[in-house]
C-alpha cells in the first residue's frame, strides 16, 4: 500500500512538471471583450488589452489598447486578432464581456457558452448588454477616469448590486437561470453617454435573446421582488415633492396555493428603511405623517410591482421564476402547460414597509 501511494505521488509530480506555466509577460491579457452584429454571417469582435507600466519592479495596469476584427465565428475572430499581437492572447484576466443590443436581440448564447468552456475564465465575470455597439463603449474615449474601462464597469455594476437598485448578476447566474426550467436570466444594460458609461436598466433574456429591458428607475421594485436585498433606495412622489427611503433591507417570500392546474401566487415583501429626505415641505413631520408615508409607499410599491409582472406576462418572460417554483413543488408540472397558464395565473403582492429612522431636511 505504501508503495502504491509513493507511485501516485511521484506520478502527480511528473504530471505537474509537464504543465506549462505562463507569466503575465508570456501572454496578451484580454480584460474586456465585446461582440456586435454585422449581418447574418458576420460578427464584429473588440478586445481591450491593458498597457503595463513598470515602476520600481512593479507593474500597474493603467490604460488599454483595443483590437477590432470581423469574422464569421469566434474562432476566426481570435485567429485574426492573433495576427495583430506579438504574443498569444489569453482570457485569463477577462473581467467583463459586452454584447451590442442588436446582437443581443439576435441571440448571445453561443458567445456565453464559449466563455463558459474556457477554463481560465472565472464564473463571476460580468456579462453586459450595450445600448448601441459594444465597440464604441470599449473604445471610449473617456475623460477623468483612473484605471481601465473594464475596471470601471466592474465597479459600476458591483456598487449598484451592493449599494444600489440592481440585482445580482454574473456569468454563473446567467448560465444557472438559462439552463433551469421556469426562470429567465437577466443582465445589466449599459450605455455610453457624454463620455461616460451609465447603467440604463435590467435586460431580460429568453433562450439567449434579449426580450425586454426594465428601466433603472424601476430597479428597486425588481430587486426586492426577485430576492432578499441588503441595501436599496426607494423614491416616491409625496405632496408634490419626493420622499427617499434609503438603507433599505428587504425580505421576499413566495407563497403558492392551488395545484399544478390552477396555481396562485402571493408575494410577501417586508421592507425596512431610513427616511432620509422630505424636502421643501411647509408642514411639521409628525408620527401621523410617517404612517401616511408608509401607507402610500405600500400602495405605490404594490402598483409598481404588479406593473412589472404584467409586462413580463405580456412578453412571456419569467425572471422571478414562478415556473421554477411550481416545477419544484409539483411533480406533474410541465413547461408546455405552464406557457399557456402563465398569462392568466393570479399573482398578488403584499408589501409591509417599516420606516425605522427618519432624518428630515427642510428645504
Amino acid at each position: 500500500m505504501k508503495g502504491r501511494f509513493s507511485f501516485i505521488f511521484i506520478s502527480f509530480l511528473i504530471l505537474a512538471g509537464c504543465q506549462q506555466n505562463y507569466s503575465v509577460e508570456d501572454r496578451v491579457l484580454v480584460i474586456l471583450s465585446g461582440f456586435d452584429y454585422v449581418d447574418d454571417q458576420t460578427i464584429k469582435g473588440t478586445v481591450a488589452i491593458p498597457q503595463i507600466i513598470r515602476r520600481e519592479k512593479t507593474q500597474e495596469f493603467s490604460n488599454e489598447v483595443s483590437i477590432t476584427e470581423t469574422a464569421s465565428s469566434i474562432k476566426e475572430l481570435l485567429l485574426k486578432m492573433q495576427h495583430k499581437t506579438s504574443k498569444p492572447i489569453s482570457n485569463g484576466k477577462l473581467k467583463v464581456s459586452l454584447y451590442g443590443e442588436k446582437l443581443a436581440k439576435e441571440g448571445i448564447l453561443n458567445y456565453v457558452e464559449y466563455l463558459s468552456r474556457d477554463p481560465v475564465i472565472g464564473r463571476n465575470i460580468s456579462l453586459c448588454i450595450v445600448n448601441g455597439e459594444a465597440e464604441n463603449l470599449i473604445k471610449g474615449p473617456y475623460n477623468n477616469r483612473e484605471g481601465t474601462t473594464a475596471e470601471y464597469i466592474g465597479k459600476l455594476i458591483g456598487q449598484n448590486i451592493q449599494r444600489g437598485n440592481f440585482p445580482n448578476s454574473n456569468l454563473h447566474l446567467f448560465l444557472k437561470h438559462h439552463y433551469a426550467v421556469g426562470i429567465d436570466p437577466i443582465l445589466p444594460v449599459l450605455k455610453k453617454e457624454n463620455n461616460d458609461v451609465v447603467l440604463k436598466g435590467i435586460g431580460i433574456l429568453k433562450d439567449g435573446v434579449l426580450v425586454h429591458t426594465v428601466p433603472y428607475s424601476e430597479g428597486f421594485f425588481f430587486k426586492v421582488l426577485k430576492d432578499r436585498a441588503s441595501f436599496g433606495i426607494l423614491t416616491m412622489p409625496y405632496q408634490d415633492q419626493n420622499v427617499v427611503l434609503e438603507n433599505v433591507v428587504s425580505k421576499v417570500t413566495y407563497h403558492t396555493s392551488g395545484d399544478a392546474s390552477n396555481p396562485k401566487f402571493n408575494i410577501e415583501v417586508k421592507v425596512k428603511g431610513y427616511l432620509n429626505e422630505v424636502a421643501n415641505m411647509n408642514v411639521a413631520v409628525t408620527p401621523k405623517m410617517i404612517e401616511d408615508i408608509e401607507s402610500k409607499m405600500i400602495t405605490f410599491s404594490k402598483e409598481k410591482g404588479l406593473e412589472l409582472i404584467n409586462q413580463f406576462k405580456e412578453k412571456d418572460i419569467d425572471p422571478f421564476g414562478f415556473g421554477y417554483i411550481l416545477k419544484n413543488r409539483f411533480p406533474n408540472f410541465t413547461l408546455e402547460k405552464w406557457k399557456t397558464q402563465y398569462p392568466d395565473v393570479p399573482i398578488s403582492i403584499d408589501f409591509k414597509i417599516d420606516i425605522t429612522h427618519k432624518g428630515i431636511r427642510d428645504g
